[in-house]
């Protein structure tokens, strides 16, 4: 990579399905040859579910939305195993504005999230994620949806992505 460059490195965890709710994590260390020794080291985590433990979708796409214009996508956690698990709510990081918060960002918000509470075997809980977008160009961010079994409260990451891209030339935005 040439100075002033960015290159983009795409990670992957793969992990056997736990029996329950387990927080892994590592690093990645990138070491720059240069005439004094230089490295960086990014931190990577990840919550591996038991199988019987769903969140759908894993992975938001809202796909190109027009400016002044929403996209709305539910989001459902459903609890298959035998054990009751608690929900915890979910908090949402929007990368474009560096905002952390349980109810909105600028571009992407949750809706109707269900009060902590918890979720026996079979049942579900679900809520809305909107994209709006507020420029044209790409934008990303992460839902951590937050459960907890028999020991501390786990994150499970979902990501967000979505385009803002021009009005149509009849300002109609389609779907809510």
């Amino acid at each position: 990579v040439d100075a002033g460059e960015d290159a983009v490195i795409t990670t992957h965890f793969t992990g056997a399905s736990p029996a329950a709710l387990t927080p892994c994590s590592g690093a990645v260390r990138f070491s720059v040859p240069m005439t004094t020794s230089s490295s960086s080291q990014v931190p990577l985590e990840a919550t591996l579910a038991p199988s019987c433990l769903s969140i759908s979708p894993r992975e938001l796409r809202f796909g190109d939305v027009a400016l002044g214009c929403s996209a709305v996508t539910p989001l459902t956690v459903r609890n298959d195993c035998l054990t009751p698990v608690t929900w915890n709510g979910a908090v949402l990081t929007d990368a474009a504005s560096g905002c952390v918060d349980d109810g909105g960002c600028p571009q992407f918000s949750l809706e109707l999230v269900p009060p902590a509470a918890l979720v026996t075997p079979g049942q579900q809980r679900a809520f809305n994620v909107r994209f709006t977008p507020g420029a044209q160009t790409n934008t990303t961010g992460n839902v951590d949806v937050l459960l907890q079994a028999s020991g501390p409260v786990a994150s499970v990451h979902v990501a967000l992505t979505g385009t803002g891209v021009a009005p149509s030339a009849d300002g109609g935005c389609g779907a809510p």
